[in-house]
């Protein structure tokens, strides 16, 4: 992360912190209300560094080498799809009112912004945010598209076949749980066909393959200065 992109997370999270109403909320999910604000960050800038030191190919399932369109193409913009984990889905969201506010696994109809709304704070710099409000504790599964309104999943998923997974908790302490993504990092929280050097590929809920004393598939630091560690969390970065 260049010096810039660190001064963009930190007034994303300035601004964030002063907005927090957060209240504590159990760590069952399903029928206690909305009781967590998540904010969903995905930097979609070239030059990203992965868990293993590699420069991430942020077109290598969406750019022309996969014989798609480039990828600053007109109309393409940044989309989150995704549901409350199946295997945790008749617990936490029997009704799929969760799941809805991640699309259900509809790509490219649940829009991220980079206009200062929803999350973002910095208009343009090529972080994509997207706040919503779930239950602390909930078990989510998601990915990043890059494509047009109510495109497929074809040249637009950030990598094929597999997705994120992630369990809402506020590592932290400042009252949100922040998860930031790099668009089409293979080394973090994919949960199969992971590429983290130091995991076996498949990635559980409590693998903690990048060594910080928390799973992966959890709210996480930032790193900092693009040199694959993770430093600080984002609050705490000024």
């Amino acid at each position: 992360m260049k010096m810039e992109k660190l001064f963009t997370t930190m007034a994303v999270l300035s601004a964030l912190t002063l907005t927090v109403f957060m209240v504590a909320a159990p760590n069952c999910g399903g029928g206690n209300g909305d009781a967590g604000k998540t904010i969903f960050m995905v930097d979609f800038n070239e030059g990203n560094i992965d868990d293993n030191g590699d420069t991430i190919n942020r077109g290598k399932w969406t750019g022309p080498e996969h014989g798609c369109d480039p990828l600053d193409a007109p109309g393409r913009t940044m989309w989150i799809a995704g549901a409350v984990h199946h295997d945790f889905q008749e617990m936490e969201d029997p009704d799929g009112t969760y799941s809805a506010k991640l699309g259900d696994w509809t790509p490219n109809t649940i829009q991220m912004y980079d206009d200062g709304t929803h999350g973002d704070v910095v208009a343009g710099d090529n972080v994509y945010s997207l706040e919503l409000m779930f239950e602390d504790g909930m078990h989510l599964a998601y990915k990043y598209t890059w494509g047009t309104a109510g495109q497929d999943w074809t040249c637009t998923e950030e990598f094929p076949g597999n997705s994120r997974i992630l369990e809402l908790k506020d590592n932290s302490g400042d009252g949100i749980t922040i998860r930031y993504d790099e668009f089409a990092d293979e080394t973090t929280n994919k949960d199969a066909a992971n590429l983290n050097q130091n995991g076996d590929g498949t990635l559980d809920w409590t693998d903690d393959w990048n060594g910080d004393g928390l799973p992966d598939a959890q709210e996480r630091k930032v790193d900092t200065n693009n040199d694959g560690t993770l430093d600080v969390w984002p609050e705490d970065a000024f």
